[in-house]
């Protein structure tokens, strides 16, 4: 019987020693684990400045208006024409071709939008 106790003993301070032996272990490894996650952490690269570079493009989408007032509506949409010419011209001076253009229609209902809040 008092063998069985020396054996259970052993035993039991085995497997205490297994025990902080697997916990030691276990903490340096998780350790070195948290040492290279902090390494990298700190290994950053901050970057400030500007630069230029010339990027050539197929597309680009501008969008514009003009307007013309005039006492009638007639002589303000041959103004507009005349205008629009004019864009036309100096957008093809540029490169710019006909078939790339889209132009919308003349919306007078701007014009008499803004003569009646002039009114009030």
């Amino acid at each position: 019987m008092e063998g069985l106790k020396v054996l259970r003993n052993t035993q039991i301070i085995i497997l205490g020693i297994c025990v902080a032996f697997a916990t030691i272990v276990s903490t340096v490894i998780l350790s070195q684990g948290l040492l290279k996650i902090k390494k990298f952490s700190n290994e950053v690269i901050a970057v400030t400045g500007s630069a230029e570079e010339k990027i050539v493009s197929d597309y680009i989408v501008w969008k514009g208006e003009f307007s013309r007032r005039a006492p009638e509506l007639k002589s303000a949409y041959a103004m507009l024409q005349e205008d629009l010419k004019k864009v036309k011209e100096y957008l093809s001076s540029k490169s710019a071709k006909d078939d790339e253009l889209v132009i919308s229609q003349v919306n007078p209902g701007s014009l008499q939008k803004e003569r009646e809040r002039k009114r009030y």
